[in-house]
């Protein structure tokens, strides 16, 4: 017989009455624990892990420092920037600071608990203030810094407030928003997700608290692109319904996440296919010199998730994060959470980032979620309360989508590199009902298939770009994304008549072609201007074809204030599967949708943007 208490002080294990084991831990509560068994071996395991516990549970509240690292490089070029300084700004000694590398990295070791602000400075270029940021225990803090270059030397010291509201992409002047993890956490119902935070955003609006769809100035969110490393991906959601861009939980994990850009309309002209708004998704590189690990348990799911270098010369690195449904696991509890249809979901996340020698760099990533839902109500025995579904038939749906690609970087000298980006693409809708027929009394008369579709949409991309930077002035680029899409369509119905009707019967292809050309022009630190073409062509029928003018100015005022305006024309196709419908009394090769054509806007944004102070 074995007896195990968790003191004040430790862990304490006796046998027959005796102490055979104590351990001081941190532990801050006081419980008692009664078991026995005939294993030995298994007692001791059990006692292991308890252990493993206490320490793990002790470490925690001994590691009081973490380390903030990262890497410094030029804004427009993309080449690091060696010598920068980096110091920490709210140390009241001023001894803490570091210096980038000739790889433009950096580490600040030792650092406290809590919210600090760094200054960097390098010559020749606008000082940043970064602030406000969190440290914790868990895991090392990597930065991602871009500074700008100085038009003219200035005698006086400049420095900018890494202001959140500038893009990352250099070509953006107008209605961009750049976002990180910590604000996808800390916006008010954002609920970790980048599409609930961005409806806190001036202009932007949700839809419906179930749903994450967001309405932009107005636009339908039908208008909304979802990029992830630079190529355009299918609705990245859980339960997507076809032709939609949102859904009730999101596949992208806030964790994965890089600082990514967020536009609310007159994009630049390396983004098409859109009218409405644009987020620009990148995963951030795993930790390459430290394993990294956590597991938790939360409202959108159980998770899982891992990183760190893949060898010890600390170059190469990995990341991954694992999520699965947790109402799937409380109703496996038996736990009542207010309904019998239960949504079952699973997403994954992976990024892996290989330096190929001083000026290249190969990664590979991927992101993909499976969900599944069965609202049933034939096993009712009288009238549902549930506001789910509908009382009259068993409603059966699968989703899933997958994205997988590779991408290589390349800088050909300190002014210019390049990137190619291949992806490959799944997205697959699968849903059946049943109709339930009952008497007077509501006993179950008959159950029919009434309705049923598989819509299946593959995608192959490829995404080239070149970019030049000529002194600190002028900046250009020019490159184009080509997509690929495999389209199989099935869909039955007899809900109008007794007579299956088939409303959608297509297997076959179509290409997508974006190319596009940028120029940015900074006149002088406080003007810049950018110009641009993006075309569109859509090779379904002779009538999806563009050629789209985009134009943007920014002017930097006094006292932390700007203006900026953007002017441009974008068009976008319809969603896939409406091009195909035929109606159901009419042959299957007569489609009606076949010939539409863009969806066209011409948008007109004029801002203004006032800094009160650094909080606000």
């Amino acid at each position: 017989m074995f007896h195990r208490w968790l003191v004040d002080d430790g862990l304490a294990v006796f046998q027959n009455g005796k102490l055979i084991f104590k351990k001081k831990t941190a532990a801050f509560f006081k419980t008692n624990f009664i078991f026995s068994s005939p294993n030995i071996c298994f007692m001791k395991k059990r006692l292991l892990l308890i252990f493993i516990f206490q320490c793990t549970f002790s470490f925690a509240f001994s590691q009081l420092i973490q380390t903030i690292k990262g890497t410094i490089v030029d804004k427009e070029s993309k080449a690091p920037i060696a010598g920068a300084v980096i110091i920490l700004a709210n140390d009241l000694t001023g001894s803490t600071g570091s210096v980038s590398d000739i790889d433009g990295n950096f580490k600040l070791e030792n650092i406290s608990l809590g919210k600090h602000d760094l200054q960097i400075k390098s010559v020749g270029y606008q000082n940043i203030s970064m602030l406000n940021i969190l440290v914790t225990s868990g895991k090392q803090v990597v930065l991602n810094v871009e500074m700008e270059q100085l038009v003219h030397q200035l005698k006086e010291i400049k420095i900018s407030a890494y202001d959140k509201s500038n893009s990352q992409n250099e070509m953006a002047v107008v209605s961009a928003k750049t976002f990180d993890v910590q604000e996808t956490e800390r916006y008010a119902g954002s609920r970790q997700d980048p599409a609930r935070m961005a409806s806190n955003f001036a202009g932007v609006s949700g839809t419906d608290d179930s749903r994450n769809d967001i309405v932009v100035r107005g636009n339908s969110p039908l208008g909304v692109v979802w990029r992830l490393e630079d190529v355009d991906i299918f609705n990245p959601n859980h339960f997507n319904i076809p032709g939609s861009t949102g859904g009730p939980v999101s596949i992208v994990n806030n964790k994965t996440l890089s600082n990514s850009d967020f536009f609310t309309g007159a994009f630049p002209a390396e983004y098409g296919n859109g009218t409405a708004g644009v987020f620009d998704l990148k995963l951030r590189n795993g930790n390459n010199e430290h394993y990294e690990g956590r597991a938790q348990f939360g409202v959108m799911g159980a998770e899982l998730a891992a990183e760190g270098p893949f060898n010890s010369n600390h170059h190469s690195s990995f990341q991954f994060a694992y999520r699965y449904s947790t109402l799937d696991w409380l109703n496996a509890l038996h736990i009542p959470i207010g309904t019998n249809s239960i949504p079952k979901y699973q997403d994954a996340t992976f990024k892996l980032n290989f330096p190929i020698k001083k000026r290249g760099k190969l990664t590979v990533w991927g992101m993909g979620g499976y969900s599944k839902i069965d609202l049933v109500v034939h096993n009712y025995s009288s009238p549902p309360t549930e506001e789910y579904g509908q009382d009259d038939r068993d409603q059966y749906f699968t989703s899933y989508m997958a994205t997988l690609g590779a991408g290589y970087s390349y800088r050909i000298s300190n002014s210019t590199y390049t990137k190619i980006t291949v992806s490959k693409q799944w997205l697959d809708v699968d849903a059946h009902h049943d109709g339930v027929y009952r008497n007077v009394d509501y006993k179950i008369d008959s159950i029919k298939p009434i309705l049923g579709y598989n819509f299946f949409t593959g995608k192959n991309s490829l995404s080239w770009f070149v970019n030049k930077t000529f002194g600190s002035q002028h900046t250009f680029r020019f490159g184009f994304l080509a997509e690929e899409y495999l389209i199989n369509l099935k869909d039955s119905s007899r809900e109008i008549s007794y007579t299956w009707h088939r409303r959608w019967d297509y297997n076959g292809f179509a290409f997508m072609l974006q190319p596009y050309v940028e120029y940015k022009f900074k006149i002088t630190d406080s003007l810049i201007f950018t110009a641009g073409v993006h075309a569109q062509i859509f090779t379904l029928n002779n009538n999806n074809k563009s050629i789209e003018p985009r134009l943007g100015l920014k002017k930097i005022l006094k006292y932390n204030q700007s203006l900026d305006l953007g002017i441009g024309l974008h068009s976008q196709m319809q969603p896939l599967y409406t091009y195909f419908y035929h109606f159901y009394n009419l042959p299957a090769m007569d489609m009606q949708n076949l010939n539409m054509g863009f969806t066209r806007s011409a948008q007109i944004v004029l801002g203004y943007d006032k800094s009160l102070n650094k909080h606000w």
